[in-house]
């Protein structure tokens, strides 16, 4: 696939800045971004990168063990952090400043991890057009001297993706995933109960097709969220009565479908990115 002049320039930019580094702790969740970030570091410091991957209850298990396969293919180093973010007061009352708790508190375990090491830098993967929830994560994480080479290089989403199927990453159409907190509404308290029900729910959805869909939680109500198309396989008599009686199994009391399309940002096209 070939790439923009101007996208050309953002990746050469965004190498030039890696190797710049010497060594780095790279904070590494499987997704699209920081799967694209690590290659790169991992390609240009060699035996200076290490990754590290957050076990916890907002993380579901598919994903830290995608995290452990993809290193254990590209032969980089890996540590597990082990948290519970639900043991912070006021990342479980969930009153709108949950994500910078949260990467107030993985900037601390990611540092004390580094400086053991003799790593010199802290890197993770936000992109240049994070929501608002993530950009009070990482401007936190900024402060704390986590820096973000993606952002710095104004990557955005799409961008990754096309870098990322450019050299050749199977996850580049990764559907786009935030952690099980993000599922809350603000002041909706998070709890282990609802995120197991979440995580169950979303896991029974990948395990029938609807990759990309997510189940928000309103007190006992799932409210899931697709694309178009997805939802015309869910509007089928069959599979509808079965996602249903699933989630009341894991202690929905009522599933409700979100009718607006929701979709990335990303448009794929006969197997094609369009960068929009």
């Amino acid at each position: 696939m070939d790439i923009p002049v101007s996208l050309q320039t953002k990746y050469s930019m965004l190498r030039d800045s890696i190797a710049g580094l010497g060594s780095a702790l790279v904070s590494f969740s499987g997704g699209v971004n920081s799967t694209f970030l690590l290659k790169t570091a991992g390609e240009l410091l060699r035996d200076g990168v290490l990754a590290a991957t957050f076990r916890s209850p907002i993380h579901p298990e598919r994903e830290w063990r995608e995290a452990h396969d993809f290193c254990a293919a590209e032969k980089i180093p890996l540590v597990f952090c082990d948290v519970d973010e639900l043991s912070m007061e006021y990342f479980s009352i969930n009153r709108g400043d949950r994500c910078a708790i949260c990467r107030l508190c993985q900037s601390a375990h990611l540092w004390e991890l580094a400086n053991s090491r003799g790593i010199k830098h802290v890197i993770e993967g936000s992109g240049a057009d994070e929501d608002s929830d993530h950009k009070k994560g990482f401007q936190v994480a900024a402060e704390k001297g986590v820096r973000s080479p993606l952002r710095e290089s104004g990557l955005i989403k799409a961008e990754i993706r096309a870098l990322a199927r450019h050299i050749g990453l199977a996850t580049w159409n990764k559907p786009s995933y935030s952690c099980l907190a993000a599922r809350f509404a603000e002041g909706e308290p998070v709890t282990y109960e609802k995120l197991r029900m979440v995580d169950f729910a979303e896991q029974l959805l990948i395990d029938l097709g609807f990759q990309g869909a997510r189940v928000s939680i309103h007190g006992f109500t799932a409210r899931i969220q697709m694309d178009a198309v997805s939802m015309a396989r869910f509007a089928e008599s069959n599979l509808r009565d079965i996602i249903v009686h699933a989630l009341r199994g894991f202690g929905f009391k009522d599933v409700t479908l979100d009718l607006q399309d929701w979709r990335r940002s990303e448009i794929f096209l006969d197997g094609d990115l369009k960068i929009e």
